[in-house]
This record gives structure tokens, sequence and C-alpha cells, in this order.
């Protein structure tokens, strides 16, 4: 690990009262959550495509939306009173 990142390790646990290696292990945490995200995400753009819905190509996303809640709301699954 570079010395000026050490440095820098401990000049925050110092200042913010925490340990060393509960800084390490929260930031090496954060990270691995947002690469898996990241990765996930990526996965998940290129599951569906626009032959999945006949409306995507047609319309803006937020048009395609207001269309689906629209839908939703005018047959409701379950009917209230």
């Amino acid at each position: 690990m570079p010395r000026s990142l050490v440095k820098e390790i401990d000049t925050y646990a110092l200042k913010h009262k925490r340990s060393k290696t509960g800084l390490i292990v929260e930031a090496v945490s954060s990270y691995l959550r947002r690469e898996v995200s990241a990765e996930n995400f990526r996965q998940l753009r290129e599951a569906l495509g626009p032959e999945d819905d006949p409306e995507w190509p047609s319309c803006t996303g937020s048009e395609w939306v207001k269309r689906l809640r629209t839908k939703e709301r005018d047959n409701p699954e379950w009917p209230t009173l």
C-alpha cells in the first residue's frame, strides 16, 4: 500500500476517532457493493430489448410509464370499493 495512502488513512482515522481497520473494511465493502451493483445493472440492461414490448420503440420512456400506469389504474387487479 502506498505510504501516502497509509498516511491519509491514519490522519482520517485519528480525526474521526475511527479504527484504521474499520475504515478500510468499510471502504472496501462500499467499493464492492458499487462494483457488484454496476455489474448487475450492466447485465440487466442487456436482458430486455425493444422487441420485448412493442410500445417501447414508438414512445419515450415517460410516455410508456404513463400508459402503463393508466392501464393499471383503469383495470386494477384488486378492485376497490
